[in-house]
């Protein structure tokens, strides 16, 4: 995997469809983009040349788990009724690229917090990190390629 890229972003909001996950279930993550493709026009002044995931860990009784959007940038000053919004605060991220079919983004989520965020000499941010899904990424093949951006200081 490439090292990552040091960027500096401004502050943005996605509105999106979100569940909270176990992190023994993230596999179930792309059953929440089928109701995001379904769905996707009911997200209001969306950016539609372009798809967010966004995933914040949360402590739930203990557990660790995963809460994910699946949603557009957008800049509505509120969700409707069945959605999210969630603010991707501006400031310093380390940007990878996930390269190949999804079913390898595992591997490259592990590579990242195993080996790249350590070895960046960066601190993380407690705030979301997210993916970012434009004309480069393509279902289930390994032409595919997206962003996946991780708040640092």
């Amino acid at each position: 995997m490439k090292q990552p890229e040091v960027v500096e972003l401004e502050t943005r909001f996605v509105i999106g469809f979100g569940k909270t996950y176990q992190m023994s279930e993230l596999g179930q993550i792309a059953q929440l983009w089928g109701v995001f493709g379904q769905r996707k026009e009911e997200i209001p002044e969306a950016d539609t040349s372009c798809a967010y995931g966004v995933g914040q860990k949360v402590g739930v009784d203990g557990a660790l788990q995963l809460h994910y959007v699946a949603g557009m940038a957008s800049t509505a000053a509120a969700a409707p009724d069945g959605l999210e919004r969630i603010e991707l605060p501006g400031g310093k991220y380390l940007k990878f690229t996930h390269e190949g079919d999804i079913s390898k983004l595992p591997a490259t989520f592990d590579w990242i917090f195993t080996e790249g965020v350590p070895n960046s000499g960066l601190k993380r941010r407690d705030t979301p990190e997210f993916e970012y899904y434009d004309s480069r990424f393509k279902v289930d093949s390994d032409e595919s390629a997206f962003d996946i951006f991780v708040p640092v200081e």
